[in-house]
């Protein structure tokens, strides 16, 4: 008995009178005789889980499932043509990715004045949070060296998959990156957050643009010139020493200290920076004194 098919997610482009512009917009599975907007009409809000410049991500359930997706939504009646220029940008980007490792684009549709742009809820939230979870327990242990790597392996795959299509994220920092619940002690990741990606036309195109975190800025972002793939894999490599040693390889007292260690590559060794965050660590009794 062959299995049968998985619904599709037809893409198609919708011209909306009231945003200016022609958005591309993802059919989520259908229910029976139901658009994108009926169908997330059956999911109820649970709460507000962040707050960005362009609007409000909220939490929604299924009321029948307990399916929990995320709904960005912008008032986007309010915002300029750049504005909605950029969010434009960010609902083609995410609708164009199929990795298991990016965060799932779902579909969006307009109600009541804003746009809402509906995507998978990762239920572990940010690896920030998770790295600054573990800088306030008393040991200060880092994540272990095998989720370590696993993690790395899979933003490695999302990047290759982002990159693939000319795109860069331009904002890779332990915020946008995001933990699934896989059955794993550790989850898996999800990279995410992709307001500010940009599509390169061509191969040989760079970006000028300058934007980003600037813990996670590369050299040429930093001396402003224009940049590639490159740039991402480097905001990885910062990312990577976050999880290995829970700081940032690089800091400064102002932007332009910062600046000044980045392009010199001067940061503390790894080594160095775990014995000093060990020595740090509250001093226990001997267990003959307990």
């Amino acid at each position: 008995m062959s299995p049968e098919p998985k619904p599709k997610h037809l893409s198609k482009q919708i011209s909306h009178p009231n945003l200016g512009f022609r958005l591309v917009w993802n059919d989520a599975p259908k229910a029976p005789g139901g658009d994108a907007k009926s169908l997330f009409a059956k999911y109820e809000k649970v709460k507000n889980i962040g707050k960005g410049s362009f609007g409000t991500a909220v939490l929604l359930r299924h009321r029948r499932t307990g399916h929990m997706v995320v709904s960005k939504q912008v008032m986007v009646q309010e915002m300029t043509r750049d504005d909605l220029s950029k969010v434009e940008n960010e609902v083609r980007i995410l609708s164009s990715f199929s990795h298991e490792h990016i965060i799932m684009y779902h579909c969006s549709f307009q109600s009541e004045g804003k746009l809402n742009i509906v995507m998978e809820f990762a239920s572990r939230g940010s690896v920030e949070g998770a790295i600054q979870e573990r800088q306030k327990a008393e040991n200060r242990a880092p994540f272990a060296e095998l989720t370590v790597i696993s993690w790395l392996q899979q933003l490695g795959g999302a990047l290759q998959h982002m990159h693939s299509k000319h795109i860069l994220h331009r904002d890779l920092k332990a915020a946008n990156v995001f933990l699934s619940d896989d059955g794993s002690a550790d989850g898996s990741v999800k990279l995410g957050d992709f307001g500010i990606s940009k599509a390169l036309s061509t191969q040989t195109n760079l970006a000028v643009t300058v934007c980003g975190t600037p813990f996670y800025f590369s050299p040429e972002l930093i001396q402003s010139e224009p940049y590639r793939e490159p740039s991402d894999v480097w905001a990885l490599g910062v990312l990577l020493f976050e999880l290995l040693t829970l700081t940032r390889p690089f800091n400064g007292g102002n932007i332009a200290v910062l600046a000044l260690n980045i392009t010199k590559g001067a940061y503390a060794s790894m080594a160095r920076v775990v014995l000093v965050a060990r020595s740090q660590q509250p001093m226990r009794p001997p267990p003959s004194a307990l």
